[in-house]
């Protein structure tokens, strides 16, 4: 018997929902489970609403990505070109020929350090630098490398599968013998929480998650969490954490792997927070953004191969 409903006379309340879940057959989810949404905001009660638009503020004259802002600075990566973008959205160019490798960044009081798989420097009220060749023996000046993070007073670059830190507030000096040590993979990931560092590793056929707690190396505890890793260029950094529940706090990090979105607290604090809801497909790169507008908070990620 086919039962017929008429909305179009009226108005109808759907109720709350929790999001898509498309792992179980569409005819067995909950009342609250989505098939697919398109252009809709989910509030953290579980009301769902219409996505507001958006306006082209900035036409490029090449490809665009490796876009980083904070309340400060916003930075972008144009045909091979770093650039400043202002709140004017006119940009300046900071940097020639840097390839167009992903870019990643890291701000430490006003200084922005930047680095990919070709090129390393730094950024200053608006002006950019290279790191000297040190004096000291057995120094050298850090590497080119995919990623790039700060924790406890040291710079930190991801080279490959090995991590090389810098001198205690040296960012420019590395010790050429101790500061480094290195993974079973290439590192996807390497962010830094108040108390530990995040590392994912691994390519399309091995990958791990790991949490190495400590304030150095020497004192680095390191636990396994997943056999999963990072798709890369996903993660971002929040400084308060409760912005995105799970009864978190402090700095955390949230980032998309193929088994779901993951978030790395202090402490080890680890969830995946679609697991068994939301199959994700098989790619190796893509971007995070967490928008905070309005009372909504949301982790955006986007994925190419």
């Amino acid at each position: 018997m086919t039962r017929n409903i008429d909305i179009s006379s009226g108005e109808f309340d759907i109720g709350t929902v929790s999001g898509i879940n498309n792992v179980a057959d569409a005819a067995r989810l909950e009342p609250h489970e989505l098939v697919y949404a398109y252009n809709v905001d989910i509030s953290d009660k579980g009301k769902p609403s219409r996505r507001n638009g958006n306006v082209k503020k900035v036409t490029p004259a090449g490809t665009i990505h490796s876009l980083f802002g904070d309340n400060k600075m916003c930075f972008y990566v144009e045909s091979a070109v770093l650039k400043r973008l202002h709140e004017d959205y006119t940009s300046t160019t900071i940097r020639s020929n840097v390839s167009d490798y992903p870019m990643r960044f890291v701000e430490v009081n006003d200084y922005y350090y930047y680095s990919n798989a070709s090129v390393i420097g730094y950024i200053y009220q608006g002006v950019g630098g290279v790191f000297a060749t040190p004096t000291r023996d057995g120094r050298f000046a850090p590497l080119p490398g995919q990623n790039i993070e700060w924790y406890n007073g040291r710079l930190y670059v991801a080279r490959n599968e090995t991590i090389w830190y810098s001198d205690v507030l040296e960012p420019g000096e590395v010790h050429r013998k101790y500061n480094h040590f290195k993974f079973e993979n290439e590192i996807t990931m390497m962010r830094a929480v108040d108390d530990g560092i995040w590392i994912c590793v691994g390519d399309i056929h091995r990958q791990a998650t790991y949490f190495m707690s400590g304030a150095t190396k020497e004192d680095f505890a390191q636990r396994r969490f997943a056999g999963y890793g990072c798709i890369e260029g996903t993660d971002v950094k929040i400084k308060d954490g409760s912005k995105v529940g799970e009864g978190l706090s402090g700095t955390v990090i949230i980032w998309t792997s193929d088994h779901g979105i993951c978030i790395g607290g202090n402490g080890g604090q680890f969830i995946n927070i679609t697991d068994g809801k939301y199959n994700i497909p098989d790619k190796r790169y893509g971007a995070g953004l967490f928008r905070d507008e309005d009372g909504l908070a949301q982790y955006i990620s986007t994925l190419w191969s």
